[in-house]
């Protein structure tokens, strides 16, 4: 008997692939970010069932969560700092293997062999699996991709993964996917975390309305994170966070990410560097390529000078 979706998280009624798209056209996103989001929930349930690793959930996927509905972006990797003694890529990669096993052994992962994709897909393609992608040494992250089964797509897609981050191996077949990193250098993890609701943007429909915790950085941790990020790689999406998270900001959330810039910078003159970043943005209307694929909602805010210069003195005041 050919195997469909096997999910620990949701029901097999939740993968309908018109519900999906006509979700996903109230939203004005791709059908495919929507479906991603749905794994979210099921990655991060994963996650927390069944490995044994001490994960603090960070990034664009872990700030939209703390938003409102109407100001998150799609966002759609997972991201991770991590609390273990061995701080080494070879004990993250035995542990996701052993989790891979896991899913196996729990029936939450199926063979693309045992499927109605199992003559356009590789003989390695497993539906549910996690795959070791690369290890980037200047961060400190190593990356996984999570493979799934698609009611959207019907496109062969390709991969390169690396069981051993050395050697290459070629993952082919009919799929949808998210990243998860894992950075193994940050000491600590978090100056200081929660225990909160994951509630992301599918949670609007009453299909994907569904209860979730995860450990997550703080409000100030995840400020710093931004900043350092923004300055790094001046993406808008890290632009428009920062400046998201300027409606949920508190005085001690400053001071934490104060502390946090110091611990890691010795001090905070790179604050300086983030504000000329801001200011360029906003002279050279970058916000203009980005519109599109931001909530419709947010649109007028994101063209207001206001939205930068508020952005502004709250980064100033660090």
């Amino acid at each position: 008997m050919l195997r469909d979706i096997s999910s620990l998280f949701w029901s097999e009624e939740v993968f309908n692939g018109a519900k999906i798209r006509d979700c996903s056209k109230g939203e004005g996103v791709n059908p495919k970010d929507f479906e991603k989001q749905i794994w979210e929930y099921d990655t991060l349930n994963i996650l927390k069932e069944f490995s044994d690793l001490d994960l603090f959930f960070k990034g664009g996927t872990c700030v939209q969560s703390l938003l409102p509905f109407d100001y998150q972006r799609f966002s759609i990797d997972l991201d991770f700092n991590i609390e273990i003694k061995d701080r080494t890529k070879e004990f993250i990669l035995s542990k996701f293997r052993e989790l891979n096993e896991r899913l196996e052994k729990e029936d939450l992962s199926t063979p693309a062999s045992v499927t109605k994709y199992k003559k356009k897909s590789s003989d390695d393609l497993v539906y549910g699996n996690f795959y070791p992608r690369d290890y980037d040494e200047i961060s400190g992250t190593l990356t996984f991709i999570r493979i799934f089964m698609t009611k959207i797509g019907s496109r062969i897609m390709k991969f390169v993964y690396m069981d051993d981050l050395r050697q290459k191996k070629y993952l082919s077949g009919v799929f949808n996917h998210i990243l998860v990193q894992v950075n193994i250098k940050h000491q600590p993890p978090a100056l200081k975390w929660e225990l909160k609701d994951i509630t992301l943007k599918i949670q609007k429909y009453p299909e994907y309305k569904k209860g979730l915790q995860f450990k997550c950085l703080s409000v100030g941790d995840l400020f710093a994170d931004k900043l350092m990020a923004f300055k790094n790689r001046k993406a808008f999406k890290d632009l428009y966070d920062l400046g998201m998270m300027v409606k949920i900001i508190k005085d001690l959330d400053i001071e934490t990410s104060k502390q946090k810039i110091n611990q890691i910078f010795g001090d905070t003159a790179m604050i300086q560097d983030v504000v000329k970043a801001i200011e360029f943005s906003l002279k050279n209307k970058e916000y203009s390529k980005h519109i599109h694929s931001l909530p419709k909602e947010v649109a007028p805010s994101i063209m207001d000078r206001m939205f930068y210069t508020k952005l502004i003195d709250v980064i100033e005041g660090i």
